[in-house]
């Protein structure tokens, strides 16, 4: 049987290709992949509330917002604390998640945050982002009048919570 001299040189060069991606396969594919996969987002350890309600020492407390705040990658939240003396106030409170699925609660106050009534929320609207805290609300100490809206950044910085510019 007669093969052409193009036909033969084409089947010595795909066994001998064939053969390096051999060898290559055997070397590389048993050696551990340990780069981190790439994401197109993080992904958290999520806070379980009820570790939260128990840090926090009360079932009824209301969670204002999730999110990582320390930038650990373990689930942080901010809930409603009621303190009460001759009157009674709500404070926005920090609660860290851990790495064994324990929490923390961070004893750091919002700086110009006012405490308010507990007849009444004025705080708008809590959220977490990139490891920032977004506050708005009525009645910031550095606001002239209780009647205006402002929003106040917040980040954890060496256990205390810092005011920031975005």
């Amino acid at each position: 049987m007669y093969i052409p001299k193009p036909y033969l040189l084409a089947l010595l060069v795909a066994l001998l290709l064939g053969g390096a991606g051999f060898v290559w396969y055997a070397k590389y594919s048993s050696q551990p992949d340990n780069r981190k996969p790439a994401l197109p987002f993080p992904i958290l350890m999520p806070v379980q509330d009820s570790a939260v309600y128990a840090v926090v020492d009360d079932e009824q407390a209301k969670i204002l917002a999730k999110g990582d705040i320390n930038k650990d990658e373990y689930e942080d939240a901010i809930v409603q604390e009621i303190v009460c003396g001759a009157s009674c106030s709500i404070l926005p409170l920090a609660v860290l998640g851990k790495a064994d699925g324990s929490v923390e609660r961070v004893d750091a106050t919002f700086p110009k945050v006012i405490p308010w009534g507990a007849a009444k929320t004025d705080v708008l609207e809590i959220s977490i982002a990139s490891g920032n805290i977004s506050i708005m609300a009525r009645g910031f100490e550095d606001v002239p009048s209780w009647d205006t809206v402002s929003t106040k950044h917040y980040k954890f910085e060496d256990g205390s919570f810092v005011e920031i510019e975005l």
